[in-house]
């Protein structure tokens, strides 16, 4: 009996030191180790603290940069730079600072994932200003344009057609149409523009503002200065139409002042750039005031698409015509700015003069050629 109460005794003891040594080491292990791998024993295997440490960078990363879709952020090209050789010495020579150095990482990760994206979100102009004509451009459905027709006050701006490039201009009378010289300048079989000009019967002016033009006139001249074919220092031609337009709005042009920075003007085009969904109408340009000033030309930023060159630049203050469409630095987005040349008018009285010579029957070829000093 005695020996049995000390086997019992012994027993209970046992177990009572059994168990509170399990406490303690239960104790410990959730500060140490189960946190970051090894659970205790007797753990249900399902326990959510038992995952390997080398997975834990990919998806804490996944979590960060789940908006960057760039490939570089993808979470299957990121690599832990020490992968632990078991999950033993990842919870216990690692330590704290391994997942430390993670979170840290990542969030850098994450920041530079969101200046990319920053970077990218937006489409972004050509530093390099380029003609805005359109070549290749759609072809809107045509009629011949009647005697006498009712217009809008916006129908001054038409759309001039020069074979297989189109871009815009302005009526400045009923029987001429200012534009700029390269619309109508002669294109290699491969684009590249030649100083001369094309026939003036490959060129064509569409009257109406929307999809479909309600009239087509011809072109009977054209007067323009011995440069300006590929754009730049004398940029400007004017059409003189086979016939005049009647009821159709005409805009006068401004010869006698020149712009000045911070001039507010408004270009206004047929262009369509590539991201556009809609079809080819007449739009109002977003323009900023005029920025620099030269002898032919000047510069301000604007919402320029293939085009709109040829078409005017009108005063925000008394409507009139400050300058002609030149090139731009233009992207597929519609709202984007880009500095954006213009030919100056009152630089160029001479190409005004000799116009309104020839609509009044005077032969261009008896007339001086038109210096670009």
């Amino acid at each position: 009996m005695c020996s049995t109460r000390r086997v019992a005794r012994a027993s209970a003891a046992s177990s009572s030191s059994t168990s509170s040594a399990s406490k303690t080491w239960w104790s410990s292990t959730r500060t140490t180790s189960w946190w970051w791998g090894e659970p205790p024993i007797g753990r249900p295997s399902k326990a959510p603290f038992r995952r390997s440490p080398a997975r834990l960078p990919a998806r804490a990363v996944a979590r960060l940069v789940r908006q960057c879709h760039h490939p570089r952020c993808s979470p299957r090209s990121i690599r832990a730079s020490r992968v632990p050789k078991n999950e033993r010495e990842s919870s216990e020579a690692i330590g704290v600072r391994a997942p430390t150095a993670l979170v840290l990482a990542c969030a850098l990760l994450g920041s530079a994932c969101a200046a990319f994206r920053a970077g990218v979100s937006e489409p972004r102009a050509a530093e390099q200003p380029r003609p805005a004509a359109a070549p290749d451009a759609e072809l809107r459905i045509t009629t011949e344009a009647p005697d006498v027709a009712l217009s809008t006050e916006d129908d001054f701006v038409v759309r001039v057609v020069a074979g297989v490039v189109t871009c815009s201009g302005a009526l400045i009378a009923p029987d001429r149409v200012l534009t700029a010289h390269h619309c109508v300048a002669v294109r290699s079989a491969n684009g590249r523009i030649e100083p001369k000009d094309i026939e003036p019967s490959g060129v064509r002016v569409e009257l109406g503002g929307g999809h479909l033009p309600w009239g087509d006139v011809g072109v009977r001249a054209i007067v323009a200065p011995d440069c300006g074919h590929a754009a730049g220092d004398g940029d400007i031609a004017i059409l003189v139409l086979e016939r005049p337009v009647r009821g159709v709005a005409v805009r006068a042009p401004e010869l006698d002042r020149a712009p000045s920075p911070g001039d507010a003007l408004m270009p206004i085009g047929f262009g369509r750039c590539g991201g556009s969904d809609d079809g080819i109408y007449r739009k109002l340009r977003v323009g900023s005031p005029v920025r620099e000033v030269f002898s032919k030309r000047f510069r301000l930023e604007a919402a320029i698409c293939p085009g709109d060159s040829g078409g005017p630049a009108v005063s925000l203050n008394d409507g009139r015509i400050m300058g002609v469409v030149s090139q731009s630095a233009m992207d597929a987005n519609e709202a984007t700015l880009g500095l954006t040349e213009l030919t100056r008018l009152d630089s160029f009285r001479a190409v005004f003069a000799t116009a309104e010579l020839v609509a009044q029957g005077a032969s261009p070829a008896e007339l001086p050629p038109i210096d670009c000093r």
